[in-house]
Formats: C-alpha cells, sequence, structure tokens
C-alpha cells in the first residue's frame, strides 16, 4: 500500500508493536517508493531500540518528503537519540520526536 499510494500523507503506527524488522521494511518501502508521506507516528512502540538506528538514517537521508517523524516511548538509548538527532539537522524543516511525553 505504502509503496502505490501517492496521496497518503502521514502513517500513524503508534502503540502497534512496531519491531526493529517493520522498521527496517519501513524504511525500504519509503526511501525506494513514497514521495508524498512527510509524517510518521511510531511513538510508545517499546520493540524499536538501538538496531533501527541505520533505518531511521536512511529515512532521513533519502525520502525528502518526510520532515517529521515521532518516536516518543520507544526504546532508543540516549546515544542513539543524539545520532539520530544530529542527522536530522542536516536537513531543513525537519523534525524528530524523540523523549518521553513527560519531557
Amino acid at each position: 500500500m505504502i509503496l502505490l499510494n501517492k496521496t497518503l500523507n502521514a502513517i500513524w503506527l503508534d502503540n502497534n508493536f512496531i519491531s526493529d524488522k517493520g522498521i527496517q521494511l519501513l524504511s525500504n518501502s519509503l526511501i525506494n517508493s513514497n514521495s508524498s508521506i512527510e509524517y510518521i507516528g511510531l511513538s510508545n512502540n517499546k520493540l524499536i531500540n538501538d538496531l533501527s538506528f541505520d533505518y531511521f538514517i536512511n529515512i532521513i537521508k533519502f525520502n525528502k518528503s518526510i520532515n517529521e517523524i515521532s518516536l516518543y516511548d520507544c526504546n532508543l538509548s540516549i546515544l542513539t537519540k543524539d545520532k539520530i538527532k544530529n542527522a536530522s539537522k542536516l536537513r531543513t524543516n525537519f523534525i524528530i520526536y524523540l523523549n518521553t511525553w513527560n519531557e
């Protein structure tokens, strides 16, 4: 669906038990085909951890339509969060949400 849909502009996958394997598949779809999605919500997916780092970097680098990703309350380390924040600075008008809901 993501590969073919050119009108979809946001994906809300919060609270869906998405794992690193799911992020890998999503990343591959988003960097190889879709150019209409601007927002990805992945908050509160505790199965997303540091193994997803490279996939998020690829999304930031190669999909120019996405300008906002929400990763609140995932299982990312502080080091990985910092690396993702730094990578997101390479793009203008890109917003990444990485802290907990309480911060």
